[in-house]
């Protein structure tokens, strides 16, 4: 694989554990890119002038605790928890809208721009799209569980409905049916 596109499409063909497990050694490649930067320009010399300003402000005591400065910044924005609510059936909802966190994010991961996403769901807010992106990002390994657990009792429900209602076999009894009823009313004489 040479470019982009070519990748994309290899990982479009991955299943979604094996995209998910991606996911998580790319987050980790790119945390090690920066940390190398950090280490370079450290090196080169390049923070010099920042570490300077910062020891000087130190030896000067002209620093303050970070809860201090927070405490006594005014709040120029609000802060907001992403739009997430529990439904009946243990899934994460957006907002007051039937949108499962799973649908979006399956779209998100298949690729979809949270533009593309509001497109889709259409009774979706796009900031509360950006903000629940935003929040699995920040809680990539917490939402990956939830994702996970979800699936397992999907597939759990699949199987008990299968056994319980003999879904093994449903189109060969139902064509079985549609056959039989198409040869008695050929064999049933008409007026």
């Amino acid at each position: 694989m040479t470019n982009r596109s070519e990748v994309e499409s290899a990982i479009k063909q991955l299943p979604e554990s094996e995209v998910r497990a991606l996911a998580n050694w790319l987050q980790d490649y790119l945390d090690e890119m920066w940390d190398r930067q950090i280490e370079a320009d450290l090196a080169s010399g390049k923070l010099a002038p920042l570490i300077a300003q910062a020891e000087e402000d130190m030896a000067t005591n002209n620093v303050r605790d970070l809860d201090e400065v927070l405490r006594n910044t005014p709040a120029k924005f609000q802060v907001t928890s992403p739009p997430f609510r529990w439904d009946e059936a243990g899934g994460i909802r957006i907002g007051s809208s039937r949108v499962t966190l799973d649908s979006i994010l399956a779209s998100y991961h298949n690729g979809s721009t949270p533009e593309e996403i509001a497109i889709q769901f259409s009774v979706l807010r796009l900031e509360d799209i950006y903000s629940a992106i935003a929040y699995y990002l920040n809680h990539r390994q917490e939402i990956d569980s939830y994702l996970e657990q979800r699936d397992q009792q999907a597939q759990q429900l699949r199987q008990q409905l299968t056994q319980k209602h003999n879904l093994v076999d449903l189109r060969q009894r139902l064509l079985a049916r549609y056959q039989s009823k198409g040869e008695s009313r050929q064999s049933v004489p008409s007026n």
